[in-house]
This record gives C-alpha cells, structure tokens and sequence, in this order.
C-alpha cells in the first residue's frame, strides 16, 4: 500500500542521513 512504500521511504531515507551525515540533506524532513 501507498502507506507501507511511505514508512520504507522514510526508513530508507533515515539510513541514508545516518550513514551520510556529512551531506546537509535535513530538507527530508
């Protein structure tokens, strides 16, 4: 479902920041 694909973006999106917390990405908010 469109809510399931959200949580994974949102999953995937905080282990992209914490494995690059170098790059200033805090626009994904």
């Amino acid at each position: 479902t469109i809510a399931v694909m959200r949580k994974l973006i949102v999953i995937a999106n905080a282990k992209i920041r914490d494995a690059r917390p170098k790059l200033p990405n805090q626009q994904v908010s």
